[in-house]
C-alpha cells in the first residue's frame, strides 16, 4: 500500500516529461516558422534574403483549433544592400495528448503568396518540393 503514492507521484512527473511547456512549443513554432521563411526566400529566388526575427504573434485558425497561425515580424535584407521589416505567416497543425506533441507545417506566406498545403490541396510546390520543404522545418520544430 506505500507503494501507491510513490507510484502515482512518478506517473506524474513522468507523463508530464514528455510534452513541451507551453513557452517550449512556442519557441519551437517560431523557429519553425523562421526556418520556414528562409526555405523559401531561397528557394523562389527572392530579392529578399533573411536576417533575423523581430517579433511574433499567435493565433489559432478560426475554423479548426488544431492549426495555430505564427505571425513573424523579421528583418530581412533586401538586394543585399538595405535592411526592412517584413511579415510572414505560418500555419502549422498541431496534435497534442499526454504523451506527446507534434506540429507540422501547414502553409508559409511569403511575399503575398502561400506556400504549402491549403485546406488539404498543395499551393505553389509540386509534392517532392512539400516533401523536402516540410521536413526542413519539421527538424526544428522536433
Amino acid at each position: 500500500m506505500k507503494l501507491f503514492p510513490v507510484c502515482v507521484v512518478l506517473s506524474v512527473v513522468l507523463v508530464t516529461g514528455c510534452v513541451p511547456s507551453k513557452p517550449e512549443i512556442n519557441a519551437k513554432l517560431v523557429k519553425g516558422c523562421a526556418e520556414a521563411v528562409k526555405y523559401m526566400l531561397t528557394h523562389i529566388d527572392s530579392d529578399y534574403k533573411y536576417v533575423s526575427v523581430e517579433s511574433h504573434e499567435f493565433e489559432r485558425a478560426p475554423s479548426n483549433k488544431n492549426i495555430r497561425i505564427v505571425k513573424l515580424n523579421a528583418t530581412v535584407l533586401y538586394q543585399e544592400f538595405a535592411e526592412e521589416e517584413q511579415t510572414y505567416i505560418c500555419s502549422f497543425n498541431e496534435a497534442k495528448n499526454i504523451f506527446n506533441y507534434r506540429a507540422d507545417i501547414g502553409y508559409v506566406e511569403v511575399e503575398e503568396k502561400k506556400y504549402g498545403r491549403i485546406d488539404g490541396t498543395l499551393k505553389n510546390l509540386s509534392i517532392s518540393e512539400f516533401s523536402i520543404f516540410n521536413e526542413a522545418v519539421r527538424q526544428v520544430v522536433r
